[in-house]
């Protein structure tokens, strides 16, 4: 089946026990200091096997999610401390020291305006694992780039930070589209339906210069380009474009990421559960099973962040959202928690308790009143939605500060 880019949600009871903040119908209800926003291009509207006239209708929507930053975080209301070994917010904020976040003694706890995460819901920080590819000379450059894999020419996008240097292990991410999208929908938005606001699921903003993007691009197996994945053929295609990132440049390869929208999102999930030991964690937005999954597979933890809107149509919330989400918070061994109704016009985030170390789940959901604006067909399968008043998605600050909490 094919899913493109124009609408999805997917309902998902959650393992969960975290306290959540809800601000109203204007206001978010968040349990971390400096929030995250999502971003991704296209959607994809199911429909019983095919797409409909002048939209694309897929099968099995997109999947998208997110999961905490590692090492833990206090948040309050405004304000930030940095030590060296740990991260700790005052008010309104939080700062990361040198090693990762600090975290309470095992639970989560929430106040006005903010939450603590204990131990076990958070990921740990740790020395960077640099790769092969450190202190040597680079000769793979920036832009769309060419592969062979599985007998295949195969293209993705490299973006590397423009002060580059081969002594440093940089952190990772993969970037993968929707259906009916491109290399070039996620490197210059926005596309037809502004899924994506911003360069790189708007995360690009937010890294200071400080990671390596790498965006592949799908095959067009059912009419439009996607991450089908038959064969594992897109989990190798990963694999080749990983061997030779770290091989020629400097990665730090216990921190490599993966995020994706609806297809995207899909093919991240896979990648999360048959890839875990290469992938230290999964950010997916409207998620669904597109790419070959076999929940039989997803047993390893790995850390999960996942956005989703509750009035998702392609993806449903109920019937993928939530079953995926549920995938990982007990591959996780975190708590069970039904993550709480958002206000129609606003969005809750929840950090899951007492998930194994190094693996923390954190889960977003959004109101209709967030639905996509610019394509109203595709309702809640949206990666970039915006509490009134915002110019801007939450979802890529929630995102990156789930990335880098590790």
């Amino acid at each position: 089946m094919r899913i493109r880019a124009k609408s999805s949600a997917t309902c998902l009871f959650a393992c969960v026990t975290f306290a959540v903040v809800a601000c109203g119908s204007t206001g978010t209800s968040e349990d971390a200091g400096a929030g995250g926003r999502t971003a991704g291009t296209g959607g994809a509207s199911i429909g019983a096997g095919g797409f409909g006239a002048g939209g694309s209708n897929a099968g099995q929507g997109g999947m998208g999610g997110r999961a905490t930053g590692a090492g833990g975080a206090l948040v309050g209301t405004g304000g930030a401390i940095s030590g060296s070994g740990g991260a700790m917010s005052g008010a309104g904020g939080r700062t990361t020291g040198s090693g990762g976040a600090m975290s309470g003694a095992g639970g989560a706890m929430t106040g006005t305006g903010g939450v603590m995460t204990g131990a076990g819901g958070t990921g740990n920080g740790g020395a960077a694992v640099p790769s092969a590819g450190c202190n040597k000379a680079r000769t793979l450059q920036d832009g769309n780039r060419t592969i062979i894999s599985s007998g295949i020419n195969r293209t993705y996008n490299l973006k590397t930070p423009s002060s580059y240097d081969n002594t440093h292990p940089y952190r990772v991410i993969f970037m993968f589209h929707w259906n009916f999208g491109s290399i070039n929908a996620i490197v210059n938005p926005p596309d037809a339906d502004h899924n994506t606001d911003r360069p790189y699921y708007g995360l690009a903003d937010l890294s200071g210069d400080t990671t390596i993007f790498i965006v592949p691009m799908g095959l067009n197996d059912t009419g439009g380009a996607g991450w089908a994945n038959p064969n594992n053929r897109d989990v190798v295609f990963t694999d080749d474009v990983l061997a030779a990132i770290s091989t020629d440049l400097c990665i730090d390869t216990s921190r490599v990421f993966t995020t994706g929208f609806s297809y995207g999102a899909s093919m991240s999930y896979e990648l999360a559960c048959v890839r875990p030991t290469k992938f230290r964690g999964a950010l997916v937005y409207e998620p669904g099973t597109l790419s070959g999954q076999n929940a039989a597979q997803c047993t390893t933890p790995v850390a999960w962040f996942q956005s989703d809107g509750i009035d998702d149509q392609t993806l449903p919330y109920a019937t993928a959202g939530l079953p995926i989400l549920n995938v990982f918070t007990r591959a996780n061994g975190c708590a069970i928690m039904t993550p709480p109704t958002p206000p129609t016009n606003g969005h809750t985030c929840i950090s899951y308790q007492g998930c194994s170390a190094g693996h923390p789940v954190r889960f977003c959901n959004f109101g209709a009143g967030e639905n996509n604006p610019f394509n109203p067909s595709l309702r809640g399968h949206y990666p970039v939605p915006k509490d009134p008043g915002q110019s801007t998605s939450w979802v890529p600050a929630e995102a990156w500060n789930f990335i880098t909490q590790f």
